[in-house]
């Protein structure tokens, strides 16, 4: 299975930050309540750390403190108009890929279309539009459709791939009794 890509939320992203804050503060709370004069349950006393790390210590509590207090104080962290935005942007993106998808589909089937592939001749006859694909002038030897715009003869010409070869030669035997003979030249 495909891992997604998820952005985190600005919200989870916050509580990561000020549990990983709380945690140095867990950790550094007992040298800093021992260093202030408060007694410690025997289990919970720290070892004995010289003058320098408990002032490092000092100073990384009192700078973790400060850093919970940005967090705490950002107005942004904790609005949701970053939110709104960002939903509202998902969902523009999911509209336009429905779209584009649909286009997709869309151009697959047109890529299909007997018409396509084949590119049939297109012809006006009779004030019609005819689309063969063939020999017109052998009986049985080409496909046509017929429409009163081009398109329309294409959409038949794609609907002759359906037909079965009576309606098909029929539709021919139609398209022929419809077109003007050639005249015969007379000997002299």
């Amino acid at each position: 299975m495909k891992p997604s890509n998820v952005l985190p939320t600005r919200e989870s992203v916050s509580q990561h930050q000020l549990v990983s804050l709380l945690q140095i503060v867990v950790q550094l709370q007992p040298y800093i309540v021992r260093d202030a004069g408060f007694n410690l349950e025997p289990h919970h006393t720290p070892p004995e750390i010289d003058g320098g790390a408990a002032c490092a210590a000092a100073t990384t509590f009192i700078k973790t403190c400060g850093r919970i207090d940005e967090l705490l104080e950002d107005r942004s962290r904790w609005g949701l108009e970053n939110h709104d935005t960002m939903s509202k942007a998902v969902l523009l993106l999911a509209e336009q890929q429905e779209k584009f998808l649909s286009e997709q589909i869309l151009s697959a089937k047109e890529v299909r279309r007997p018409s396509f592939q084949l590119r049939p001749t297109l012809v006006i006859v009779e004030g019609e539009f005819v689309a063969f694909y063939g020999d017109p002038l052998t009986p049985g030897g080409f496909i046509a459709g017929r429409g009163p715009t081009p398109a329309a003869a294409l959409n038949d010409f794609d609907a002759a791939f359906l037909r079965t070869t009576p309606e098909q030669v029929q539709l021919i035997a139609e398209q022929s009794a419809e077109q003007p003979q050639p005249k015969k030249k007379r000997n002299k």
